[in-house]
């Protein structure tokens, strides 16, 4: 992350990928099952299947981690384990991380429609978990 530009690293920050576990607890799963779908062999394995539930992955835990910013701004300042998020700190506005949640949005888009609706329907189903709490 240091050796990228200053501008970016907030935003790197806001979908957690300093902290890649997040990632992982969602791409297992989906790689998992891909590979016991596919025929036997590495060679036979669906290998842009695999590239695009990557992708998927990391666009819906930076999504994910995004909107948790947004909503939780005023409690993640006053949180010492979360006041340095960069929603919270000040670093990303509200509408820069809306702008920067939209962007993710497009990629979604642009990395298929099968991850895009996937994606969209576990964001649904988070948005509706998140708010019947």
């Amino acid at each position: 992350m240091k050796r990228l530009p200053p501008s970016t690293r907030p935003y790197l920050l806001l979908a957690r990928l300093d902290k890649p576990i997040g990632t992982y607890l969602l791409l297992w799963p989906s790689w998992w099952s891909i590979a016991l779908a596919a025929d036997s062999g590495l060679a036979h394995l669906p290998w842009t299947n695999l590239g695009l539930f990557g992708l998927g992955a990391v666009l819906l835990r930076g999504a994910g981690c995004t909107i948790n910013d947004i909503w939780d701004r005023d409690l993640d300042r006053s949180v010492a384990r979360t006041k340095h998020r960069p929603v919270a700190s000040g670093a990303v506005s509200v509408p820069m991380a809306l702008g920067f949640l939209g962007m993710i949005g497009v990629a979604w888009t642009f990395g298929g429609w099968l991850v895009f609706g996937a994606g969209m329907t576990t964001w649904g189903l988070a948005l509706i978990v998140r708010n019947l709490r």
